[in-house]
């Protein structure tokens, strides 16, 4: 009878603990995600020195950087506690960028090409 409470008294406890984790791990993953920006996704075709890519919202900065190249102007700054930058390429011109893509916590958030 002893064994059996043991038993019966371990798995209770390991029920809770398992519990708890779960819900301070449900608590840490949400607080997160309120402090990320949220951007609908949206698919987009850009035409760059390399030719033409299909891009999206949502996308890390590295990524795009890969498929299209080092950027001819590069800004950085700090709005919020949120990192921002703009690449530009001068894809069509030699003077002015008319291909812009900006980047919030290093994820593609918005582009404009003229």
């Amino acid at each position: 009878m002893k064994t059996f409470l043991h038993i019966l008294i371990g798995f209770i406890l390991g029920v809770v603990c398992t519990l708890g984790v779960l819900a301070v791990i449900a608590f840490a993953t949400r607080a997160n995600t309120e402090e990320q920006i949220n951007v609908p996704v949206s698919y987009f075709d850009a035409k760059t020195k390399k030719g033409k890519v299909h891009l999206h919202t949502g996308m890390p900065k590295d990524s795009v950087l890969l498929l299209c190249g080092e950027p001819d102007e590069f800004r950085s700054t700090t709005i919020q506690g949120h990192n921002m930058e703009h690449a530009g390429y001068q894809v069509k011109s030699d003077i002015i960028c008319d291909l812009e893509f900006t980047f919030i916590d290093g994820m593609l958030t918005d582009y404009s090409q003229e």
